[in-house]
């Protein structure tokens, strides 16, 4: 009984390796297909009642259940397939060839994704080059024109120059997110760099200055000029701050540049504009008005600057600019005083009506509010054609290092700080 049990376990065992390698299609060996025993049956009781715990197969009735019940089973299934050598050779290269597809397949998705961070990172310093390059162009073009005059651009101008037509087409293109990497860089980290409104021709442009310091403006030994009498009199040549380590010739150069508005004919004409605030054509009769007194020891909370070599105004070009003048009277802010207090206005003033005359100009009146902290001085012209033309030659001037800023004043509002001008202005009408 026991050689008959083990050629079952053993029918058993190949019938379900044949049918995991593929050879047959059932697994299950039928208790009707048990030719090579007269009694399979009495075999199954055998083996069910004396070596339970041991058997290498189960029993199995008609819908696959298991059950203990010899008279119920159907076919028996084996618990320890056996398989033939190339059965198990060809599973074998199949499992490796798979487990090392997919380690080929991890491999290189790795070396894909390494190399899409490479890539990613080399277009990223790719593109930080590009803006760093487009970031000098940009200064590098307002730097060249900060030498001429006007001493701005338009940002637009800049833009077109250095963009080409296919970078600027579309808001979403690359030259575009370019661009405007490029302008946030400058506005987050150049000082030197001074984003204004400017009128060009009739239009308000935004524009770029350049505004760095003058290298004339950086010296290091310097010495102040004599002590300002209280009269509000300055010495003849001199400019604030004089270098004492700077050579002969320049220091008698700037002394011809500071002397030349003390012709006699400048120093009459500067008499006549600070005396007369009207003079009629008419030779017989001449009206004068009154000039108030001013307090030259009251600072009024103006602040004095340390001046250095260069001195006075910029240069004698005057703007081309087109302006269409809404009123006759103009007023000049951001004025660099040499000294505190209206004795600093004086000076200014006397700087205006030097220029003014230099030009030719001959106006009503030109001062500054002795009540007003604000350090400015006021012009009022003899009509709109003439306020045009003084506004170009101050328009972009430096006064003592500093942008003059050139604004039209309202006739009422003019008055109102010079109040004694208005019987001249009716008297004129």
């Amino acid at each position: 009984m026991e050689d008959r049990l083990k050629t079952l376990s053993k029918v058993a065992a190949v019938t379900y390796g044949n049918y995991l390698c593929g050879y047959a299609s059932s697994g299950d060996l039928a208790i009707d297909d048990m030719t090579f025993d007269s009694a399979p049956l009495k075999v199954l009781q055998f083996a069910v009642e004396n070596r339970e715990a041991n058997l290498t197969f189960k029993l199995l009735d008609a819908d696959d259940h298991a059950v203990s019940d010899v008279s119920r089973a159907a076919k028996v299934r084996s618990l320890v397939p056996v398989k033939f050598l190339w059965c198990r050779v060809r599973q074998s290269f199949a499992a490796v060839t798979q487990a090392l597809l997919y380690l080929l397949l991890g491999i290189f998705g790795l070396i894909g994704l390494a190399i899409t961070v490479k890539l990613y990172l080399h277009e990223q310093k790719k593109e930080a080059k590009r803006v760093q390059e487009l970031v000098n162009g940009i200064i590098g073009i307002v730097k060249k024109q900060s030498l001429k005059h006007p001493a701005f651009i338009p940002i637009s101008h800049v833009r077109d120059t250095l963009l080409t037509p296919d970078e600027k087409k579309g808001k979403g293109q690359l030259g575009s997110r370019r661009w405007e990497k490029a302008v946030r860089y400058l506005r987050l980290n150049e000082s030197r760099l001074r984003t204004e409104n400017q009128i060009i021709k009739g239009e308000e442009y935004v524009v770029w200055r350049w505004v760095s310091l003058h290298p004339s403006l950086l010296g290091s030994k310097e010495r102040r000029s004599p002590t300002i009498e209280k009269s509000g009199n300055v010495p003849s040549g001199t400019g604030g701050l004089i270098s004492s380590s700077e050579p002969e010739s320049l220091e008698v150069e700037r002394k011809v540049t500071t002397l030349r508005p003390q012709s006699p004919r400048q120093t009459t004409a500067r008499t006549h504009l600070r005396t007369t605030v009207y003079e009629s054509t008419d030779s017989t009769s001449t009206t004068t008005a009154e000039v108030r007194p001013r307090s030259r020891s009251d600072s009024r909370g103006r602040k004095s600057i340390s001046l250095g070599p260069c001195t006075g105004w910029s240069n004698y070009a005057r703007s081309c600019v087109e302006i269409v003048p809404p009123t006759q009277c103009l007023k000049l802010k951001n004025l660099a005083l040499e000294n505190t207090g209206n004795a600093g206005l004086d000076i200014a003033k006397d700087a205006v009506i030097t220029r003014l005359t230099s030009f030719g100009f001959h106006v009503y009146s030109v001062d500054f509010d002795h009540k007003s902290e604000e350090t400015a001085v006021y012009i009022c012209c003899t009509n709109k054609e003439q306020a045009a033309d003084v506004y170009r030659v101050f328009y972009e001037q430096k006064y003592n290092g500093e942008v003059v800023q050139v604004k039209f004043l309202t006739l009422e509002k003019y008055l109102e700080r010079f109040p004694y001008l208005r019987p001249v202005l009716s008297y004129a009408a």
